[in-house]
């Protein structure tokens, strides 16, 4: 069983179920952090669903309660025949500004820890899901294909496939958790909490 942090609460079922699926399936040295913001450069927090971090990798989990057949391409995505938008990109593109906070901290010389976006696609609590992709490589799985995908090195969209040391970790989890203080900072001013965007 991991070890799982909560920053924030789940905004749905779907995420409830898959905090508690990844929890409790995933290796004890594993870490899982939910409901998270990363700041952009620009300031912008980017929303994360979940943080996996692995053995091989920080894994940037997008949890989506889809139902019924999904075709993911890399660019359009359509569940049963409807467009809907790829999840897979958004969660790509905060694993490189994650990325590049940590390698900001890391000492020279000392390679940042991979960071990989993925979607899990949770059905209905693990079932009534089915995904036809059009490549192989992409990192979007049902319940049934998350776990090999976070465990594996097969899985892993990087040339480097050896462990996160104990100092790449260290790294990077100060960076998340400074993360989570400048985005709470951003949500006070003055004596006021932010609650809201009109």
């Amino acid at each position: 069983m991991a070890k799982r942090i909560k920053i924030g609460e789940p905004v749905n079922e779907a995420e409830s179920w898959a905090f508690d699926f990844l929890s409790e399936n995933l290796p004890q040295h594993y870490l899982v952090i939910t409901n998270l913001e990363v700041l952009a450069q620009s300031g912008q927090p980017l929303e994360v669903d979940a943080i996996v971090v692995g053995e091989f990798a920080l894994y940037l989990v997008d949890v989506k309660g889809y139902v019924g057949n999904l075709r993911a391409g890399v660019n359009d995505w359509s569940l049963d025949d409807r467009w809907i938008g790829n999840s897979l990109s958004k969660a790509n593109y905060v694993g490189r500004v994650l990325a590049g906070r940590i390698g900001d901290r890391m000492p020279r010389g000392v390679r940042a820890p991979w960071c990989q976006g993925m979607v899990l696609a949770t059905g209905r609590k693990g079932s009534n899901i089915d995904i036809e992709k059009d490549f192989a490589e992409l990192c979007v799985f049902t319940p049934a294909e998350i776990l090999p995908a976070l465990t594996e090195t097969a899985y892993l969209t990087s040339k480097f496939d050896s462990p996160i040391t104990d100092q790449q970790r260290d790294y990077a989890l100060e960076v998340i958790g400074r993360i989570g203080v400048m985005a709470s900072r951003q949500n006070h001013v003055q004596d006021f909490e932010k609650t809201r965007l009109l």
